[in-house]
């Protein structure tokens, strides 16, 4: 994730964390055992990233989660496949997602198609979130703000945080 994503991250999960809102993290990662049966995992491997121990997995240090926030793992494009995502936001009666990370084009995306088919009120931060490319991301936040999701920047969030 590039400086200005991260920075934007970090802003959004403080203050987050600042207005007593709930915060979880989802976290996407292979091991060599992985289903190689799957379209997902063999891009994978063919570019090694989201591969359990590498970099690309570990958690920026100012948002890794505390003690009381839940780590939800999964190992599908969208945070709610086959994880307890949407039983924790419910029972914390959570009606509004607001989503950061990479990458815009796969795991934000699809986490914000599927919110959005579960009724929440979904918003993707613009500007922390990153795809592979500048185009893919553009694209793909094109998609979100036509079908699914408000996008907003880490500023506005921000300021509807106060």
């Amino acid at each position: 994730m590039n400086r200005q994503s991260k920075n934007a991250t970090t802003r959004c999960v403080v203050a987050a964390r600042i207005a007593a809102r709930r915060t979880v993290l989802n976290r996407h990662r292979f091991s060599e055992q992985s289903n190689d049966e799957d379209t997902l995992f063999r891009t994978l491997v063919e570019s090694p990233t989201l591969l359990q121990g590498t970099p690309a997995v570990e958690v920026i240090d100012d948002v890794a989660p505390r003690p009381d926030e839940p780590v939800v793992r999964g190992q599908a494009a969208s945070g709610f496949d086959g994880t307890a995502l949407d039983t924790i936001l419910r029972v914390a009666g959570v009606d509004t997602l607001v989503l950061v990370g990479i990458a815009t084009d796969v795991a934000v995306e699809s986490t914000a198609r599927a919110a959005s088919d579960l009724q929440y009120r979904t918003i993707v931060v613009s500007d922390a979130c990153q795809a592979d490319s500048d185009d893919a991301h553009a694209r793909a936040l094109d998609v979100l703000k036509k079908w699914f999701s408000e996008t907003l920047t880490a500023d506005e969030v921000l300021t509807a945080l106060k």
